[in-house]
C-alpha cells in the first residue's frame, strides 16, 4: 500500500544543525522493533514532541566517501550512507507525539530490512536524523491453535471440540466415536502432520496452527441368527461393527 503523508515530504538536505533553532532538534530517546510472525512493530520515544516518519529498505544502505574542507584545509574524506529503493512511512499518531509506533505487515519472519527516522516538529523540518538500524525478524512461535470440530452423527473425546493451545512439536492425541449406527470416516483440513487421517485413534504433531475435522459415516451391519427359547422362533438382531 503506497504510504500516506500528513505532510508533503521535504526531506532534510544535510544533517547539520546550525541553522535551526535547538527547539526543532530531536532526540532519539528509545528505539525498539518487535518481530511478529507476519509483521514488525516499532515504537520510537523522543524528547520533545513531534511527528516522525520511518525511511526503509531491504537494501543495505551504500557507502561512499567526499573529501571536505574546514577552514581552508583539506581533511580525510567523510563518509555517507545512502539509502536506495526506500520508502518512508507515517508514524500512526496524529500531531506531534513523543511516542511514535508503526506495525509493517510486510517485514514477516526472516526479513532483514534498514531503516532511520526523521521528522518534523511544529510542521518544520527537523534537521535531526537517527541512527541507522538494522533489524531481522527473527520471531519463532513456540505455541500453536489446534481448532477441532466433528461432522453430523459423531463426536471427538480427545481433545474435545473447540480451540486448544500447545507447545511447539506437542504430540497431541485424537480420539473420535460414532452415534449409534454410524463410524468414523476421516480427519479432514490441515491434515498433514496427523499421523493417519483414516483411524480414530490417531495424533497429531503441533508444528503450525491447525484447524481439523472428524467426519463419520453410516456403519456396516452384520445379521446374527438368534433362536428364542421355548418358542422356535428367530429373530435378526443388528450388530454395529467400528471399521476403521
Amino acid at each position: 500500500m503506497p504510504a500516506t503523508f500528513r505532510y508533503a515530504p521535504i526531506f532534510p538536505a544535510s544533517t547539520a544543525t546550525t541553522h535551526l533553532d535547538v527547539a526543532e532538534h530531536i532526540s532519539f530517546r528509545d528505539v525498539q522493533f518487535t518481530g511478529q510472525v507476519d509483521q514488525t512493530l516499532i515504537v520510537v520515544t523522543t524528547d520533545v514532541p513531534c511527528h516522525l516518519f520511518v525511511r526503509l529498505t531491504l537494501e543495505k544502505p551504500r557507502i561512499h566517501s567526499r573529501s571536505i574542507e574546514r577552514r581552508g584545509v583539506a581533511l580525510m574524506s567523510e563518509l555517507r550512507f545512502c539509502f536506495v529503493s526506500f520508502e518512508d512511512n507515517e508514524q500512526a499518531e496524529p500531531g506531534d507525539t513523543l511516542t511514535h509506533t508503526w506495525v509493517k505487515p510486510n517485514w514477516g519472519y526472516c526479513i532483514t530490512k534498514f531503516c532511520y527516522f526523521w521528522g518534523y516538529v511544529s510542521d518544520v523540518v527537523s534537521p535531526s536524523t537517527s541512527p541507522i538500524f538494522e533489524y531481522h525478524n527473527d520471531f519463532v512461535q513456540t505455541t500453536f491453535n489446534l481448532t477441532v470440530s466433528s461432522g453430523l452423527h459423531g463426536s471427538v473425546t480427545n481433545p474435545g471440540i473447540g480451540v486448544f493451545t500447545y507447545d511447539q512439536y506437542e504430540v497431541v492425541p485424537l480420539l473420535a466415536a460414532g452415534d449409534p449406527y454410524y463410524q468414523f470416516d476421516a480427519w479432514t483440513g490441515d491434515t498433514e502432520d496427523i499421523s493417519d487421517p483414516g483411524s480414530y485413534s490417531t495424533f497429531i504433531v503441533m508444528s503450525a496452527d491447525y484447524a481439523i475435522q472428524a467426519n463419520f459415516k453410516f456403519a456396516k451391519f452384520s445379521d446374527v441368527w438368534c433362536g428364542c427359547i421355548g418358542k422356535g422362533l428367530g429373530q435378526h438382531v443388528p450388530i454395529f461393527v467400528q471399521n476403521s
